[in-house]
């Protein structure tokens, strides 16, 4: 009989152990922020108009752990930073008020009473195109992963990363945010458009430096009740039915569809 109440026992601590949430699942990742840099030199969109730009973002994302077969839920946010623009009519250099921060998306200027060095004052007409998108530089079968990410507004982009890789390392899931630019103009002197273009993408910028998030992979948390399974001989049938449970609900956990 005292046999029977120690195997119960064990039994029953185990199952606890099971159902115990895992510290490492509970444990709430870091979150970090770096800013990001794009530049254009200058670069003509016909004879009498060119552009160049110095333009920055602030990302924020978040440190990742992960075991095999994991799952989880994590973002990368986009914010505007710093930016100046500046717009180059027959040489002269204007500069778009942007108020010294990055724009997204398209948007339209109108700068009167700017002077030019044949045709006096005149009006110029700015149509200003963005977007920003983020490419993965590189493809690893053990850490699965959207190829790329966009932003048509500023803010987050939640997207899942999966590990398939069983066992344990620290590596970087690194996205190359891209800010493309694209402008339209037109000058006008007294309401009369003497020169106009439309809208000509200038370039896809490459933003220095990357966002790598980092990722710390683990294996599984083995309970020890899949222990006192492989030696059913020691704990008998309930042994192997507990552990086949237990094998069971981990794996249901881990392969979850997210809703």
């Amino acid at each position: 009989m005292k046999r029977h109440h120690e195997m119960g026992l064990v039994i029953g601590l185990t199952v606890v152990a099971l159902l115990t949430p895992s510290l490492l699942a509970s444990a709430s990742n870091e979150i970090l922020q770096q800013s990001v840099s794009f530049g254009l030199p200058k670069t003509d969109v016909q004879s009498w108009l060119a552009m160049s730009a110095t333009c920055g973002v602030a990302a924020t994302y978040e440190r990742l752990s992960l075991t095999f077969e994991e799952s989880v839920d994590t973002f990368v946010s986009m914010a505007p930073g710093s930016c100046e623009i500046w717009v180059y009519v027959l040489g002269i250099a204007v500069p778009i008020p942007i108020l010294n921060s990055t724009p997204l998306g398209r948007s339209f200027f109108r700068i009167p009473g700017f002077a030019t060095l044949t045709l006096g004052v005149a009006d110029l007409s700015v149509d200003l195109v963005t977007s920003l998108t983020a490419n993965r530089n590189e493809t690893n079968p053990e850490f699965i992963a959207p190829s790329s990410l966009s932003w048509p507004i500023w803010g987050m982009q939640v997207f899942a990363v999966t590990d398939r890789f069983d066992g344990e390392k620290d590596t970087l899931l690194t996205y190359v945010p891209h800010l493309s630019f694209s402008l339209g103009a037109s000058v006008f002197i007294l309401g009369v458009q003497i020169y106009g273009t439309d809208i000509v993408q200038l370039g896809d910028i490459a933003g220095t430096p990357s966002v790598a998030i980092p990722i710390s992979a683990h294996r599984a948390p083995m309970s020890p009740i899949l222990a006192i399974a492989a030696v059913g001989t020691v704990v008998g049938p309930a042994g192997f039915a507990v552990g086949w449970v237990a094998h069971r609900r981990r794996r249901q956990v881990s392969l979850m569809p997210r809703p």
